[in-house]
């Protein structure tokens, strides 16, 4: 539903500089060029209200780094969110496995630019990344956490079919002030019955 176009074997070249496309987003690896997104996402305190507060410009640049770095190693898919057509970034988006021992499965991501906003992009892409973590690599379970006042990003969640796993505290190095997460997950059974 949400995939156009998957290279014939995605897995065979881990270094791809695009996982997927939808109907009009791609979802690519982060270029050098990348910097003022990042910067404008991650250093932006209405873009970070949810996660803590904004991050210093020296983490941004090391966090592009480690995104282009690490693309495609060990499903580690962090990338930009970019217009089919247009070349636009809209935003970043991504998913990686095993960054909670306590939570089995791909954790996601997304942040769209404010200007980009309330036009599907968070839904596309999400769409995207279940199909290609699901019918692509296979996986048994994606799941993602929000901030539980993210009224914009939990709506979406429970759109596409995430059920609510429950509030939760947990400590992230990077995010001090994100201590309080809603859990959202989505199981590859539940996501094929979605589909019929």
């Amino acid at each position: 539903m949400y995939l156009n176009c998957i290279e014939e074997n995605p897995l065979a070249d881990s270094l791809s500089e695009k996982i997927f496309e939808t109907s009009r987003l791609i979802l690519r690896r982060v270029e050098e060029g990348d910097r003022n997104l990042f910067v404008r996402l991650f250093c932006d305190e209405d873009m970070m209200r949810f996660l803590g507060g904004t991050w210093a410009v020296d983490l941004t640049e090391e966090t592009l780094k480690e995104w282009r770095e690490e693309w495609g190693k060990q499903n580690y898919y962090y990338g930009v969110i970019q217009l089919i057509g247009e070349g636009t970034a809209v935003g970043i988006a991504g998913f990686t496995e095993d960054t909670n021992p306590d939570e089995p499965g791909l954790e996601f991501s997304w942040f769209v630019l404010p200007e980009h906003q309330q036009r599907g992009y968070a839904s596309e892409i999400t769409g995207g990344m279940m199909t290609y973590v699901f019918e692509v690599l296979k996986k048994e379970r994606l799941f993602a956490e929000t901030h539980p006042d993210n009224n914009a990003s939990n709506r979406v969640l429970e759109k596409l079919g995430f059920k609510n796993a429950g509030e939760r505290q947990h400590q992230y190095d990077s995010l001090p002030g994100f201590e309080r997460q809603v859990l959202w997950e989505i199981h590859s059974a539940d996501w094929q019955n979605l589909k019929k």
